[in-house]
């Protein structure tokens, strides 16, 4: 409804029978409705990012109790980074789309989100003090 209405009525059938067409001419058809929406595509590049995030500032935490390196701790969360980065970040494009763009964008994204720990802290980094004699 919110397509033809914006698309109008004509492109909305046009572009129906264009996926159709696509669709009947796979050997297995279509399991989703293909085609990434801009809108989905930003929210997978976000769910991406927060998943770097996760993985950036775990990695920062300081071995205790029976972690014994910080490798462990990240392991020990990747339900929660990957469930965002693999599940809703790489997945709804994956399964939508074969263009290697918005799968190389949100592998970059998590990039960025996973290393923003470590950047910030070199940014904020208090200056050394210097002796004044």
């Amino acid at each position: 409804m919110f397509y033809v209405r914006e698309q109008g009525e004509q492109a909305a059938i046009l572009a129906s029978t264009q996926v159709l067409i696509g669709c009947l001419g796979r050997p297995d058809g279509c399991t989703v409705v293909p085609g990434l929406p801009e809108e989905q595509y930003y929210f997978t590049l976000v769910t991406s990012v927060a998943g770097g995030l996760v993985a950036g500032f775990v990695s920062k935490l300081e071995p205790q109790g029976f972690v014994q390196r910080r490798w462990v701790w990240l392991l020990i969360f990747s339900p929660l980074w990957a469930s965002l980065f693999i599940n809703f970040g790489l997945g709804p494009v994956v399964s939508r789309t074969d263009d290697k763009l918005p799968i190389f964008g949100n592998c970059l994204g998590f990039a960025i989100g996973a290393a923003l720990p470590y950047v910030v802290q070199q940014v904020f980094r208090a200056p050394p003090l210097k002796d004044e004699q």
